[in-house]
């Protein structure tokens, strides 16, 4: 499976990190920070894998939507996570909105938007690859200025559905 033979090194690299990292008692900290920027390099790389992978199964019409039960806040944190990277490596002055609340400070990344439940059925994979890259390209297209993205509730008759928006100030395309 080609799929399994471009991942697992790529799953070994940012695996390996994790464990220098959790091992990091004593290591200067420019030297930990070379890790946190391999990890996040890694994961950044191991989702073009993935897109790339997923452009091969829409081409071949065997790509299939999950629907399983998922928390939204956890999706969300992790994607602000990405983003809040992208913006940081590119070294510009950018404000991200984002509709999650302020971090209390601790590492939860149980994270709640008003109005919107937590656990919803979907395709989490999915929903993190398309808000990364939409907010990935705003970061890439934006040198300064503000990205922001929302999520809205839309009850229709035929159920609820979920809204997201991705706007910033860059060039556009």
């Amino acid at each position: 499976n080609m799929s399994h033979e471009i991942r697992t090194p790529m799953n070994a690299v940012i695996g390996f990190t994790d464990l220098m990292l959790m091992d990091s008692k004593g290591m200067a900290d420019d030297h930990r920070e070379y890790l946190e920027t391999i990890k996040t390099s890694g994961k950044l790389l191991l989702m073009l894998i993935n897109d790339i992978l997923d452009i091969s199964k829409i081409e071949a019409g065997q790509l299939h939507l999950e629907y399983r039960s998922f928390s939204l806040g956890y999706i969300l944190k992790t994607v602000e996570y990405n983003v809040a990277a992208l913006i940081n490596r590119k070294g510009h002055h950018i404000d991200f909105h984002t509709p999650l609340p302020k971090s209390d400070g601790t590492n939860n990344k149980q994270v709640t938007i008003p109005g919107v439940e937590d656990t919803i059925i979907g395709d989490p994979n999915r929903l993190q690859q398309v808000l990364n890259n939409l907010l990935s390209n705003a970061v890439k297209f934006t040198d300064e200025g503000k990205i922001s993205y929302e999520v809205k509730i839309l009850v229709r008759p035929s159920g609820s559905m979920l809204e997201f928006s991705v706007s910033d100030s860059g060039i556009g395309i």
